[in-house]
């Protein structure tokens, strides 16, 4: 998911993605109530549509794209960690966001 449109087209021309998507859910929220600085929107979007896949019955798993899994880790959530609805990785401490979730 991008952040808006333009970011698609660079990445689509550069050839840096084969397929781009962007949402207005953050332009939509951006009503003077509150504001989401830039670099914290994106963070937004993916908590908003992991929320929605999960609400609409999905198992959802979100990492950062600099972990590498040398094994598949889908048995450990069905198995030893499958009593369990949320597992979270704690990350800079203090600062937005301090959580991956």
């Amino acid at each position: 998911v991008g952040a808006n449109k333009n970011t698609c087209d660079i990445l689509l021309a550069g050839g840096v993605a084969n397929a781009c998507g962007w949402s207005t859910y953050v332009d939509k929220k951006s009503d003077n109530k509150w504001t989401i600085p830039p670099k914290d929107q994106l963070w937004l979007l993916r908590w908003h549509y992991m929320a929605w896949a999960a609400e609409m019955g999905y198992n959802v798993l979100s990492t950062d794209a600099d972990v590498y899994y040398h094994y598949d880790p889908y048995p450990y959530f069905k198995g030893v960690l499958g009593g369990h609805n949320l597992i979270v990785q704690s990350e800079n401490l203090g600062e937005f966001p301090a959580i991956n979730v």
